[in-house]
């Protein structure tokens, strides 16, 4: 049902050679427009890559799904289509990991600034299970599945807030 998906790849500086991928139909290798100085933040590619899809896809009724470069389908996503006035469809966390916290546990360096910029108050925030390792923690969604209906530019509010953030010093 999905075989004749568009696919972005949006690269900073491919480890690989990507030419080969030019040969299949649907395919878009594009260079990353993310500033040039955001390139030594690891997850920064994620947000602004997500954007730069969703700006050329925004006038179209496409439905896009972000999957992080380690991400393995098996099976075909339906659950990630958004039905009805659905916008958005997002997947937990896997694992969890350094940044993730745990319930009642204090706001970390991480999630602080973020939940300031945003104003939200961390003690809201609701609880959820990771995917594999079923550990309960804060909810976050660190993107490594998600799907947006392209014309509500969610993902370019998540690159502008990313930019904001390390546009920050003290961030």
């Amino acid at each position: 049902e999905y075989c004749n998906s568009e696919v972005f790849v949006i690269f900073t500086s491919p480890i690989l050679d990507l030419t080969h991928l030019r040969c299949f139909p649907g395919i878009h290798l594009l260079p990353s427009d993310m500033k040039q100085e955001y390139a030594d933040f690891p997850l920064a590619i994620k947000a602004f890559a997500a954007a730069q899809a969703e700006r050329i896809l925004q006038d179209s009724s496409a439905i896009l799904a972000w999957f992080d470069p380690e991400t393995i389908i098996i099976n075909p996503p339906n659950g990630l289509i958004p039905q009805g006035d659905d916008k958005v469809i997002t997947q937990p966390v896997f694992y969890t990991n350094n940044i993730s916290m745990s319930p009642g546990e204090p706001i970390n360096d991480y999630w602080g600034p973020i939940y300031d910029y945003l104003d939200v108050n961390c003690s809201e925030m609701p609880v959820i299970e990771s995917l594999i390792d079923r550990k309960q923690m804060l909810a976050y969604y660190n993107c490594e599945i998600i799907s947006v209906r392209a014309s509500e530019k969610i993902f370019e509010d998540w690159a502008e807030v990313m930019d904001k953030l390390l546009s920050d010093s003290d961030y």
